[in-house]
């Protein structure tokens, strides 16, 4: 199994997590749509969401969204 250049052990991600932050949907979508200070993987194979995916994928989660 070859590894490309960019692949980062999970143990390596996780190990540099600090502090653990709880964000709402609402805080989220803001986050990643209109500061794009944040970006929201769908899978492992696909990468991040667009704002398009995000928002179909926010609203599946929560009807009450604004």
């Amino acid at each position: 199994m070859s590894k490309d250049k960019d692949y980062i052990p999970n143990s390596l991600i996780f190990s540099s997590i600090r502090y653990l932050c709880v964000l709402t949907l609402e805080e989220v979508f803001y986050l990643c749509y209109s500061l794009k200070c944040l970006k929201i993987n769908g899978d492992v194979d696909t990468g991040p969401l667009n704002e398009e995916e995000l928002w179909r994928n926010f609203k599946s989660k929560k009807d009450a969204l604004p």
